[in-house]
């Protein structure tokens, strides 16, 4: 007995027409997808070779003509880059150290000390919420306090800033941290002899 074909029944010839669709479609996506994503990094990449007529042409050139490294020489002998480079070096290597040296003997005060739970929960919270408000409502306070201190201009200032913005996220990463080292395995770090300094 042969059964009437209903509408909507789908035989293997729609089913091969739908996946071949389907994975032709996939590919167009992939493709255009990957196109999207690699051309800017082509475009940066030529660009810095391309002669400064080529990246200031109009309409652009899609390919150098004869590529240079006139543009590396300017940035290294016509420009404050190293200096630029130096001042941003110094600035993320202390305020990182300075951060980090604080922030983690402040968490383990809080985390370690004999505070309640409801009082570290508070701590908690309170260092966290100090990361929610935007940065830009603290500009003129604190261009207030460095002028004050005669810091404008001065890598202390950045040092300063960036310490006062990031301790708070860094105390309460920590706090978690030292939440997680069982108390046990605390005890029995001190050396022989070494006073211990748990409550």
């Amino acid at each position: 007995m042969v059964r009437k074909r209903k509408l909507g029944d789908a035989t293997s010839t729609d089913v091969i027409i739908s996946n071949f669709a389907g994975r032709y479609f996939k590919w167009i996506y992939l493709i255009v997808a990957l196109i999207g994503v690699l051309f800017p990094l082509y475009w940066l990449i030529t660009n810095a070779f391309k002669l400064e007529q080529e990246y200031r042409a109009y309409p652009p050139v899609i390919w150098p003509s004869e590529f240079t490294m006139e543009n590396f020489v300017k940035i290294f002998t016509q420009s404050q880059l190293m200096e630029s480079l130096t001042n941003s070096a110094i600035v993320s290597v202390v305020t990182t150290v300075i951060t980090l040296l604080i922030g983690s003997m402040a968490a383990y005060a809080v985390s370690r000390g004999a505070l309640g739970r409801k009082m570290k929960n508070f701590f908690g919270v309170w260092f966290l919420v100090q990361k929610m408000y935007p940065a830009i409502c603290t500009a003129i306070p604190v261009y207030l306090v460095m002028r004050n201190l005669k810091l404008i201009d001065t890598l202390a200032a950045l040092i300063i800033m960036n310490t006062s913005f990031n301790l708070p996220l860094v105390i309460w990463l920590m706090m978690g941290f030292f939440e997680q080292v069982p108390y046990p395995l605390e005890e029995s770090a001190p050396a022989p002899g070494t006073p211990s300094s748990s409550p």
